[in-house]
């Protein structure tokens, strides 16, 4: 009888761990296509730049230079942007374009796996541009890398202070929620994340109240089985 309840209880686990690695997949890869989504602003906004300061040849080059890495960026050639927001942010770093370099590199480790590497980049961001036009993303950037890396304590707290800081109808408030909560539940806080979820089940998007509901049914239902 052990035996078999012992069997049910990794059965549980098994099928737990994979709903996490799902979800976090799927909020990760949201962000991505939400930085993409900036990304072809910010290559509107650096056209404008470089048209603007055309006079100055430095300005030209940190402009061409962004342009490029974004490209690169929007295609998903990672690495090749990498490579030219570096030079970017080690050439322009009082610039516009340095400052863009940050983030988008953080974006671009992010991508990779380099949990470490983001985590420095978007805090770099955080620390010239509190208020930037990144900030946000930055904030979810750096939530999403913490996570990764194994700091769920402090990611908590990130998704936290950015899900505190949105309105609920900005793009980023119910994937900072779904973040949130997925920390909570791994820490055992079941509780704590119900409470983050729950305005999500009221939510206009019938994508987001499905997921929100889904993720609800399995924290009650872990929570059922710790009782």
């Amino acid at each position: 009888m052990n035996r078999d309840r012992i069997t049910k209880k990794d059965l549980r686990h098994d099928a737990f761990s994979e709903f996490v690695a799902k979800a976090y997949a799927f909020i990760q890869e949201r962000f991505l296509t939400i930085l993409i989504v900036l990304g072809v602003a910010t290559v509107a906004v650096i056209g404008t730049i470089y048209v603007s300061q055309s006079g100055r040849r430095s300005s030209e080059q940190a402009s061409q230079l962004m342009y490029q890495a974004t490209n690169r960026y929007n295609l998903g050639a990672y690495g090749e942007s990498l490579s030219l927001l570096d030079e970017i942010r080690d050439r322009y770093a009082g610039k516009p374009e340095g400052r863009a370099a940050v983030y988008y590199a953080g974006a671009c480790h992010l991508a990779l796996g380099e949990n470490d590497a983001a985590v420095d980049r978007f805090r770099e961001y955080l620390d010239k541009a509190p208020q930037g036009i990144f900030a946000t993303s930055a904030r979810s950037g750096l939530a999403l890398a913490l996570e990764a890396r194994g700091d769920a304590l402090e990611a908590a707290e990130t998704f936290r202070q950015l899900r505190e800081g949105l309105d609920p109808q900005d793009p980023l408030y119910a994937q900072a929620c779904f973040g949130e909560a997925r920390v909570l539940e791994g820490l055992g806080r079941f509780e704590e994340a119900l409470g983050v979820l729950e305005p999500l089940a009221q939510a206009a998007d019938p994508q987001i109240r499905l997921e929100a509901e889904s993720r609800m049914a399995v924290l009650r239902a872990r929570m059922a089985a710790a009782s």
